[in-house]
């Protein structure tokens, strides 16, 4: 009597639950490596002549283009603090100074606040807090010294065009009514200066009337802003429309300097071009490290049995074999450890992540295609991986399918050993006896 017991009997392969535990622990184990080997890499990168020298020049691009859109009003860079002011505090200052330029404009007494004491007419805004200030006209009005000051001086932006008319000849239209947005609220001009008003007629020639609210607009607003009377919807409503409209004139102007000045150009040119090869020194930082990782925990893996099974897999009495219940060889293991080797290699965003790399994600491989699409394909095939071992036979992820193996519990496998061993050794004694009595 021949018994032979196959290594890979249908109810010896793992199950799978178990086979898909153990690919996602590998995949976190994998990750984790990659990360601590990924830091490593970075501090040993951080130190290399290119490294330094383009950071000195990715420096200096930076500095000077926040000089550069400084010298725009459009934005506020504070160098000791190397942050940009809040554009929302621009637009709260900015309707501030809209309002005291209204009540020098009227003669209006101005409260210091809502606690002044001589509110009775004695305390008036002096004419170097509003738009007027002779000195600096645009000092306190970054709206008009971007479009009447500083982009007439530069060529490259002494563009007025919205939806294709040109407003050159008629610049106060384009920058209220159009980047403002003033025209696109009903009603909404009627809450400045008459153009008519006595009150504008020595200004005329030196500022639009939409520098100066109403008089009824001017005493409302400093009850709300100064005396913190809140009870005005209408009031409300104006001051929240005029910090809107104030941020879309900013935007606006953001949009023209980024499509039109070349100087902006320049440093965004420097800019990428340092980023780009930052984000490549720490790629290729991240690629050595999952590399060095992934193929360290297979040598691992190997030491701790002899065979090429993961660390996952020796601790969780799991093994490979072939599909045909023959012993795997170097062919099965190379063409597994390819494959899984790419969908292993998904997990680069989770590092970057951890990392504060993520914008790498960005770099450009080929054409069209950037990291971020290489990685949205990783992903897509480590997931496809999952829902074939849901849906197989012989519970295989993609890479097992592709090289030709699955997974056996080696504890069942034992246990079947043994029994086998115990029924060949009953079925020689069996024939001996019978042979015997013959």
């Amino acid at each position: 009597m021949n018994l032979f017991v196959s290594p890979v009997k249908d109810n010896l392969i793992a199950k799978k639950s178990r086979v898909f535990i153990s690919v996602l622990l590998d995949y976190a184990l994998v990750f984790v490596a990659t990360l601590f080997l990924f830091y490593l890499t970075l501090l040993g990168s951080s130190h290399l002549p290119i490294s330094n020298e383009t950071v000195e020049k990715y420096n200096q691009t930076v500095v000077k283009a926040q000089k550069y859109i400084n010298t725009t009003h459009l934005m506020h860079y504070d160098t000791t603090t190397n942050k940009t002011k809040d554009v929302e505090e621009d637009a709260k200052e900015y309707v501030i100074s809209l309002l005291k330029t209204s009540a020098y404009v009227f003669d209006m007494p101005y409260p210091i606040d809502k606690e002044d004491s001589t509110f009775d007419k004695t305390h008036k805004v002096t004419v170097e807090e509003t738009f007027i200030h002779e000195h600096d006209q645009y000092a306190l009005d970054n709206i008009s010294y971007f479009y009447f000051k500083f982009s007439s001086e530069n060529s490259d932006l002494d563009v007025y065009k919205y939806k294709d008319i040109d407003y050159k000849d008629d610049k106060v239209t384009y920058v209220y009514l159009k980047a403002m947005g003033y025209d696109t609220k009903e009603g909404f001009v009627d809450n400045f200066v008459n153009e008519s008003a006595e009150e504008y007629a020595p200004y005329k020639d030196i500022m639009p009337r939409y520098s100066i609210l109403n008089k009824t607009n001017t005493e409302g607003l400093i009850n709300k802003l100064v005396l913190e009377d809140n009870s005005n919807n209408s009031i409300n409503d104006l001051y929240t429309n005029l910090k809107i409209c104030y941020k879309n004139g900013i935007q606006h102007g953001i949009n023209m300097v980024e499509q039109h000045s070349s100087v902006y150009k320049s440093y965004v040119s420097e800019f990428n071009k340092s980023y780009n090869v930052l984000a490549l020194i720490a790629f290729f930082s991240y690629l050595i490290a999952y590399a060095v990782a992934y193929i360290g925990l297979i040598f691992l893996g190997r030491g701790m049995n002899g065979k090429f099974d993961t660390v996952v897999q020796r601790s969780m009495s799991l093994s490979f074999c072939r599909a045909d219940e023959m012993t795997p060889v170097a062919k099965n293991i190379i063409i597994y450890h390819a494959i899984n080797f790419f969908i292993y290699l998904s997990s680069m965003a989770l590092a970057f992540l951890f990392t504060g790399y993520m914008g790498i994600l960005n770099l450009t491989i080929v054409g069209p295609i950037n990291l971020f699409v290489v990685e949205l394909a990783l992903l897509i095939l480590g997931v496809s991986s999952l829902i074939i071992v849901g849906v197989s036979k012989k519970n295989q992820s993609l890479a097992l399918l592709a090289s030709g193996m699955t997974i056996k519990d080696t504890r069942t496998f034992e246990s079947s050993v043994v029994s086998d061993d115990k029924l060949l050794t009953q079925n020689l004694e069996n024939g001996n006896e019978s042979s015997q009595k013959n």
